[in-house]
């Protein structure tokens, strides 16, 4: 009769055991599914142990796991695109993106989104922060404002892009 067990860090926990309790003879196998899933950067270890009684025996291995490094990066109004290159190891990102709004009156300020974005590690992502509206100048905001109303300029929308880049 097979015995399992995990210890270390919190971060790996044993989500599949069809091994604790079965008696294995010579040629014969079970699973254990150990997942890793990580609260913060950096490494992590644990130790898997399997043991059994007839005949005595045991068997253990170190498990090793990375954290991917968390956090925020905020890009403000440049009048031009600016670029994010997606880190190693993240396969998804959530984004919140505010709308410009006109500097005039606080009645147009822009919008809040939130998504979550699937991503590819390396991918470079083109980012528009989009530029206030104005005064009727007729020249809107950055990236696509236009004429709003009769004493106002729209303002230009914030968005991200993947893939191809054209305005």
């Amino acid at each position: 009769m097979l015995s399992v067990s995990l210890g270390g860090a919190a971060e790996f926990t044993i989500t599949a055991d069809a091994c604790t309790g079965t008696a294995l003879g010579p040629g014969k196998s079970c699973n254990v599914t150990v997942q890793y899933a990580p609260t913060t950067a950096g490494q992590s270890m644990a130790t898997f142990a399997a043991n059994g009684k007839r005949p005595p025996a045991s068997a253990s291995i170190t498990l090793t796991g990375t954290g991917a490094s968390t956090g925020t990066q905020t890009f403000s109004y440049t009048g031009a695109a600016q670029t994010f290159t997606v880190p190693a190891g993240v396969t998804q990102i959530t984004v919140d993106v505010v709308g410009a709004g006109i500097d005039l009156t606080a009645n147009g300020l822009g919008e809040k989104v939130t998504a979550t974005l699937p991503v590819t590690s390396g991918e470079t992502l083109q980012i528009y922060v989009g530029g206030a509206g104005g005064l009727a100048d007729g020249s809107g905001g950055f990236n696509g404002g236009g004429r709003g109303c009769s004493a106002c300029d729209g303002a230009g929308a914030s968005d991200i892009r993947q893939g191809g880049y054209s305005p």
